[in-house]
Order: C-alpha cells, then sequence, then structure tokens
C-alpha cells in the first residue's frame, strides 16, 4: 500500500533532508485537490489520504517542524470538505477537528469547515456556535477579498441554520 510504501521511503532515506518527502506530501495534497475540483471524489481520497500519511510520518520524525505541521494542517482541512462534499458529516466533522488541533489555531477557513460538517450531521446549535466564532475571528482583523467570501458565506450558513 501507498502507506507501507512511505513509511519504508522514510526509513530507508537521510533523516536530516525532509525536503523531498515535504515537496511530495505538498504535489499529493495539491492533486488531491485538483481531482475534488473535477468531481473524482475517490481519487481525491486517496491523493489526500497518501498525502496526509506521508505528512503523519514526517511530524512524527520532526513534530516541531511548521511546514510539515501545517501542511498536514491542510490536507486534513482538504478531507474534511471532501467528506462534507460526499455528504460524510461525521468524517468532515473528525478530519475538520484533526485539522484544527493540528494547526495550534482556529482560522475561520478551518471553522467554516467544522461548522459545514457539524451541520450535516445535524447538529445545528454547534454548527451556530462555530460559524459564530469563525465571523468573531474574521472581525478580529482579517480583511481582503477572501476574508469578504468567507464572511458572506458564514453570514448566509447562519442565516439557514437560524430558521
Amino acid at each position: 500500500t501507498e502507506a507501507l510504501e512511505i513509511a519504508t521511503e522514510l526509513a530507508e532515506a537521510d533523516p536530516d533532508d525532509q525536503r523531498p518527502r515535504i515537496d511530495r506530501a505538498r504535489r499529493l495534497r495539491r492533486l488531491g485537490g485538483a481531482y475534488a475540483q473535477r468531481g473524482d471524489f475517490d481519487e481525491a481520497r486517496r491523493q489526500l489520504e497518501s498525502a496526509g500519511a506521508l505528512y503523519t510520518a514526517l511530524r512524527a520524525s520532526q513534530p516541531q517542524h511548521a511546514t510539515i505541521r501545517d501542511g498536514l494542517a491542510e490536507t486534513l482541512h482538504e478531507l474534511s470538505k471532501l467528506m462534507a462534499a460526499t455528504g460524510d458529516g461525521e468524517r468532515a466533522v473528525r478530519f475538520a477537528q484533526e485539522a484544527l488541533s493540528t494547526a495550534g489555531h482556529r482560522s475561520p477557513e478551518f471553522l467554516l469547515a467544522l461548522a459545514v460538517a457539524l451541520d450535516l450531521t445535524g447538529d445545528i446549535p454547534a454548527a451556530v456556535r462555530t460559524a459564530e466564532e469563525a465571523l468573531r475571528r474574521l472581525d478580529d482583523g482579517a480583511s481582503g477579498a477572501r476574508a469578504d467570501e468567507l464572511r458572506r458565506i458564514l453570514e448566509g450558513d447562519l442565516q439557514r441554520y437560524r430558521r
């Protein structure tokens, strides 16, 4: 399997040079995102899970490495969005929570993914609380086109949740 190949590669590689493995994990994550955008959710999941396995193995050897931590958090975030897109709310929640925990901060974008996942599971009160927290985080200094887009999405979701 891919995970076994990754573990073997890590065991045989120069432990001081993680760059090739970080680059591979990043490529797998991007490839997973591209498959998801095309609607090939099975292949997207395979690529993202491979990226997650590689980032997890890398993180085990270098837990404080920021690029590895951030890559793992982004991969988990992508997996959460993918699970939500396929209607698997329980897994979407789990991946969203892992992404937030791994990142070590509560980004509005990650919180939005958690709110969507919670909505899918039917936990509307938790979805509302999470979306409200995301809006507060945006109001605490986020600006720009992406922040405006997130704000519109969150406000729309909150209106829908409160109906």
